[in-house]
């Protein structure tokens, strides 16, 4: 093979490979937003139903 073939099939393999880390990283950005969201939505959801939080005091056995 000659060094510019090689060359090319290199920078292809780096292209492929960033592309590849642009798409995780879009991934784990979604995903962590997702668990924001729901987070707010859990707690949001707590608060407007009315329903008891945990014991704030211990019971006497």
């Amino acid at each position: 093979m000659f060094e510019f073939e090689i060359h090319q099939l290199h920078a292809e393999d780096l292209h492929r490979e960033a592309a590849h880390r642009r798409l995780v990283r879009a991934v784990r950005k979604a995903h962590k937003a997702d668990r924001a969201r729901l987070a707010r939505y859990e707690a949001e959801r707590r608060v407007s139903a009315g329903e008891p939080g945990p014991d704030r005091f211990t019971r006497a056995a």
